[in-house]
């Protein structure tokens, strides 16, 4: 959702995929060089911010902390650069923090509002929210269970931990229903996108930047697992999938209330794989 807003504000002019982060939000490593369609395609190099930085270390100690997205991204500020920006991929929720808080600066309003107006309401996701610094979940919900923080590996209620961790890198509750549609909205561009855009979106997960490959790519905020064309999204004690098979116009949700992992995979993502095995082709 997040990648789709700025998309809508390049079209309109408000942004442009060559703007430089330092532009928006200044000191980032790598932020006179790296552009949003790097923060875009997660080719920025910028560190992540959930991997051993102050702000994790605190959410561990109390998930129930509150963080605004500055502090999020101060946290990776004095980081060395990974890699110079279109060189390679990595997925740094970083990125997508970044993203959030440039379409507050361009629009003047807050994320929940832009949402409401540009994607939610036009999809009529009535039961789809933008919970902000609320830890509250509209009923009715399930439970989330985690093994996240401290102390790592015992499970653990997440239902009322702080969802401010992730901002507009996934801070959003929504439904099955509603996740169905915006599962064909993504891989269709329909009610969000312009044609030109959303083939622009699909075109670009036909990257070679490593790791990316033919049979895993992530593109433009929309990531390639062997012909669907979707989204993970996690936070603790809830995870999720969406995707889209355009060959058989067929859509997949997920979701999941725990982050206990399968193998090496989120829960959601085992489900997936399983149904998209016989649903494939």
């Amino acid at each position: 959702m997040t990648a789709t807003v700025v998309l809508q504000l390049i079209d309109e002019g408000k942004v442009s995929f060559d703007d430089v982060v330092d532009k928006y939000v200044p000191g980032m490593p790598n932020g006179s060089t790296a552009t949003l369609r790097n923060l875009l395609e997660m080719t920025s190099g910028i560190p992540t911010y959930t991997d051993g930085t102050t702000v994790v270390n605190q959410y561990a100690a109390k998930p129930t902390t509150a963080f605004t997205p500055q502090q999020l991204v101060d946290s990776v500020k004095k980081l060395p650069p990974m890699f110079a920006p279109g060189t390679q991929m990595f997925y740094s929720n970083t990125n997508y923090v970044l993203l959030g808080m440039i379409i507050e600066k361009v629009t003047g309003q807050q994320i929940a509002p832009v949402f409401k107006a540009r994607i939610l309401d036009p999809l009529r996701m009535g039961q789809t929210s933008v919970p902000g610094s609320s830890s509250a979940i509209p009923t009715p919900y399930l439970s989330g269970a985690s093994t996240q923080t401290n102390p790592e590996g015992t499970l653990k209620n997440a239902t009322n931990w702080s969802p401010t961790l992730a901002f507009t890198a996934g801070e959003v509750i929504s439904t099955l229903d509603d996740l169905h549609t915006w599962g064909v909205a993504l891989g269709t561009g329909r009610g969000i996108l312009s044609a030109a855009t959303e083939k622009l979106r699909l075109d670009s997960v036909k990257t070679t930047v490593p790791p990316n490959t033919a049979e895993r790519s992530y593109g433009l905020g929309i990531v390639n697992t062997a012909g669907w064309l979707g989204h993970t999204g996690e936070i603790p004690g809830y995870n999720t999938t969406v995707q889209y098979y355009p060959d058989t116009h067929t859509t997949i949700v997920v979701m999941v209330n725990s982050d206990v992992m399968v193998g090496k995979a989120a829960p959601a993502v085992t489900a997936f794989e399983g149904l998209a095995k016989v649903m494939t082709p």
